[in-house]
């Protein structure tokens, strides 16, 4: 027991320390503005792979169309990847503008396949994708161009927030991912990890080709991501990868309304994770796992309020700041009971996701 127990306290301890870190990091992140005056001149072509999203492509459409980005250098491309609904009958119902395209996947499925057939029909200089299910401001592109043309990065990372919530379980999920924008962009500047969210990213289309896309994880359902943000920075030097910190590039979309679907969310996320060849995500994903399981199994034990307390203190520091910068301290109301979800969550999830590997992207 006394190694479990000095095994928890080094877990706390460095549990309260990570996450102490990360919210300083993310504190030296520039908060960007985009000009009023800003004049974009890149090309940019928006994919989006989606499949059965008959509910929610009407949304999306009005959305994008509502970019007040110049009309002559944006095109959106929709790539349907093989829907059993209606998904396609509504957008040709729509009064879709020229440079709104509608293509039907090749025969290989899956995100990563409509990723790469959009990006080899686009014309666009930059790449941006998002999901079906999102909704965004009207000066998004012009904050991903801002940002582009201002530092001429090979990918940008974007926020992705949850909104709408009507219960705690979903303002529970709104918070943690609060807390994942905010290690996603620290990561980035730090230089040590990367993350991505693919309803919300930027990358140039030669880049995309001098990495070779999607090959080596196209079998993986998940990850079109951090996959291709992890083969960016290994090829590329430090500082081609920026993290868009601007309230106008923020994208939204809604939480997992029941707890199968958000369970499933959960293990396709934690699928692509194992399969990274990041070593310091790696690290960091199994501390926050083996801290978690701790508390799940150990709680009881006499420094177990201890580590409780740190791993609490740590997580209060990091979605603090997270919410105040994106202007949702209202989520910290349900901190205490979030708190006590997300531990048995990563402790079941984590766990799961080593051994689970049947996912799919829809």
């Amino acid at each position: 027991m006394l190694i479990v127990t000095i095994l928890g306290v080094l877990l706390g301890f460095g549990y309260w320390l990570m996450t102490f870190l990360l919210q300083r990091i993310w504190q030296h992140i520039p908060s960007r503005m985009t000009p009023h005056d800003f004049l974009p001149k890149t090309p940019i072509s928006v994919i989006v792979a989606a499949k059965n999203e008959s509910s929610q492509i009407s949304s999306l459409v009005s959305h994008l169309l509502a970019q007040n980005y110049p009309g002559e250098l944006v095109e959106f491309i929709i790539i349907d990847d093989h829907s059993d609904d209606d998904m396609v009958e509504r957008l040709y119902e729509m009064d879709l503008p020229r440079n709104f395209h509608v293509l039907k996947a090749n025969e290989e499925s899956g995100k990563k396949a409509a990723i790469t057939q959009g990006v080899e029909f686009a014309s666009g200089e930059l790449m941006v994708t998002t999901d079906a299910d999102c909704i965004m401001d009207p000066a998004w592109l012009l904050s991903i161009a801002w940002l582009y043309e201002t530092r001429q990065p090979k990918f940008i990372a974007g926020p992705v927030l949850f909104y709408a919530e009507s219960n705690l379980f979903e303002r529970f999920q709104s918070l943690d991912f609060l807390g994942m924008m905010l290690i996603t962009g620290a990561g980035i500047k730090s230089h040590r990890f990367y993350m991505a969210n693919g309803a919300n990213m930027a990358f140039e289309k030669s880049t995309f080709l001098a990495v070779e896309g999607y090959k080596g994880n196209r079998h993986i359902a998940s990850g079109d991501d951090m996959f291709l943000i992890s083969k960016v920075a290994r090829q590329f030097p430090k500082g081609s990868i920026y993290f868009n910190k601007n309230l106008d590039g923020v994208v939204r979309t809604v939480a997992a309304p029941t707890l199968s679907g958000f369970f499933r969310q959960r293990i396709r996320w934690g699928s692509k994770n194992t399969a990274s060849k990041d070593v310091t995500l790696k690290w960091i994903l199994a501390w926050v796992l083996l801290t978690s399981l701790w508390l799940v199994f150990f709680w009881w034990t006499k420094f177990g309020l201890v580590v409780l307390f740190l791993k609490m203190m740590g997580d209060f520091l990091l979605l603090r700041a997270a919410s105040r910068y994106f202007g949702r301290r209202d989520l910290m109301k349900v901190f205490l009971p979030a708190f006590l979800m997300h531990t048995f969550y990563i402790a079941l999830i984590g766990a799961l996701s080593l051994f689970w590997k049947r996912v799919k992207w829809r």
